[in-house]
């Protein structure tokens, strides 16, 4: 089995393909997530909320902790609540999947 999916790695075309779905891999589900997650927060008065708070808090301030903490405890609502952890599942899923595709490149890639 191993020399056959070395065999694969080894092969241009092949390799060109997992490469372009490696890429796809690495941003296409966190763009889908992203889009997903703006059009849906707003649909409640606690997302709505929400999104004034993100608003004057950027992401990069000490705050952003104190906002995933809010949204645990309900202060958002149950719908905000929900979809953070959608969010948390998502991105935990998508974290093994990229190391699985990108650890089977990295293993099988051809030396120079």
């Amino acid at each position: 089995m191993y020399d056959l999916i070395s065999h694969w790695f080894a092969n241009g075309t092949f390799l060109t393909v997992y490469m372009t779905f490696l890429v796809i891999l690495l941003f296409g589900p966190m763009i889908w997530l992203s889009r997903w997650y703006h059009r849906n927060i707003g649909k409640t008065d606690g997302g709505r909320r929400l999104q004034a708070w993100q608003r004057h808090n950027p992401a990069g301030t000490a705050g952003g902790l104190d906002a995933a903490v809010d949204i645990e405890r309900g202060d958002y609502g149950q719908n905000a609540k929900r979809m953070q952890r959608r969010v948390y599942w998502f991105v935990c899923y998508w974290v093994i999947a990229v190391a699985v595709f990108g650890g089977i490149a990295i293993y099988f890639m051809p030396s120079a």
